[in-house]
């Protein structure tokens, strides 16, 4: 699975990430849905508040970036509301 990054306001592509084997998508219609993915990447060229793609063969999924973490292991952790959220 890859995460794409994409300018909330131009939809201008900013930077892609592939996520590691550790990533939770919520799905529920009643709770607020975040999610969150720890990609094998060091460093992401994007901001709080773009725009996040997760596809892989399956599925596909969109949610608003909330914030990034840089880990030891040389990964980033993220974290986002779901788009329908908004």
């Amino acid at each position: 699975m890859k995460v794409i990054f994409l300018d909330r306001k131009t939809l201008v592509y900013k930077d892609y990430a592939p996520v590691g084997k550790e990533y939770e998508i919520i799905l529920d219609m009643v709770l607020i849905q975040r999610s969150s993915f720890k990609l094998n990447k060091t460093s992401i060229e994007t901001s709080i508040g773009d725009i996040v793609i997760a596809k892989n063969d399956v599925f596909s999924y969109i949610g608003i970036l909330e914030s990034i973490e840089q880990k030891d292991d040389h990964s980033t952790i993220i974290r986002t509301l779901d788009f329908r959220e908004i």
